[in-house]
């Protein structure tokens, strides 16, 4: 930013620095309070890859209280498909071990919650997380835009 547009620039009361899953979550319940804020992201709106593919049984409650939790639940993937994480020697080769693991219609909340461990990759978890911040009028999104100082 010049110093010019500096002056121009409108106020927020809270500044985010950062539009990953953590910045958008901040984003969305400042903006489901009211609170005015803006998310600054030095990149674009969307994620190259993914850095997580499963959303933990707390992040799932904060996504009921947003009202995404269907949505990250449902993202797309087969629900039969088993999620077992396989060791070969090569992809046409030997199995060498495999860990079992639920598929998404096998999987149970737990008796201390009404939500579980999601597996949703982080390329599809955080545009429905964005679409969630973005629908509340108090919060502001600049992406292509990096804080230098503050």
């Amino acid at each position: 930013m010049t110093s010019a547009s500096r002056r121009r620039a409108k106020r927020h009361a809270v500044i985010i620095v950062g539009g990953g899953p953590i910045g958008l979550c901040l984003a969305t319940d400042l903006g489901s309070r009211g609170i005015d804020c803006v998310l600054l992201e030095q990149t674009g709106n969307h994620t190259r890859s993914a850095r997580i593919m499963q959303i933990s049984v707390s992040t799932m409650e904060i996504c009921r209280r947003f009202g995404i939790a269907e949505k990250v639940k449902n993202w797309g993937f087969p629900k039969d498909f088993p999620w077992d994480n396989v060791w070969m020697t090569s992809l046409g080769g030997y199995e060498l071990g495999r860990v079992k693991m639920a598929s998404l219609a096998e999987t149970r909340p737990s008796p201390f919650s009404p939500e579980f461990q999601c597996h949703c990759p982080q390329t599809w978890f955080e545009p429905i997380l964005r679409d969630a911040a973005m629908a509340h009028p108090s919060a502001t999104f600049r992406f292509q835009t990096r804080l230098d100082s503050f």
